[in-house]
């Protein structure tokens, strides 16, 4: 007689989901060992160089498609006006797909005088392809004008104007 027989099914179905998940998780902590392990390598090679904990400042010819939006309309200022009503929550999305990993992206957020309001900044990690910022709530929460610029390896790769209109 097979083992299957005598064993319930809900048993074996059971075993074979917490096998299931103890492999997912093994397969990710694989994943995030061999992640830190191109990172500490890109950090080692940066040694002696002027970058801070081996952060790799590219030209940002990789950084492309970006997107100033809201949740439900991720792409609304690239189909028009950047204009929001105060409390949509803003966030500026970008493809960093082809980018080496761990380079830097700063975003600032400026209101009409130029003055920054908010300054954000992310690396790009192991498998990621988009990044994503959320504006400020000053920015979000105030009407205004407003200034978001991106910038990665020292140059400017975006900046868009947007207004936020105070609620109906």
């Amino acid at each position: 007689m097979c083992i299957s027989a005598r064993v319930p099914y809900s048993s074996t179905r059971r075993l074979l989901k917490v096998t299931v998940l103890a492999l997912m998780a093994t397969l990710a902590s694989e994943r995030d060992m061999v992640a830190r392990t191109v990172a500490d390598q890109n950090t080692t090679a940066g040694e002696g160089e002027d970058s801070a904990a081996g952060e790799r400042e590219e030209s940002g010819s990789h950084i492309k498609n970006f997107a100033l939006g809201t949740i439900q309309e991720p792409f609304r200022a690239q189909e028009g006006s950047a204009v929001f009503v105060v409390g949509e929550r803003v966030h500026l999305r970008m493809n960093v797909w082809d980018a080496p990993l761990n380079t830097r992206v700063t975003v600032d957020w400026l209101n009409e005088h130029g003055r920054i309001v908010a300054r954000q900044i992310k690396h790009k990690r192991f498998g990621q392809s988009l990044l994503q910022f959320n504006a400020p709530g000053d920015v979000y929460g105030k009407s205004g004008t407003y200034v978001v610029r991106v910038r990665s390896g020292g140059r400017e790769l975006y900046e868009r104007r947007l207004r936020v209109l105070p609620p109906p």
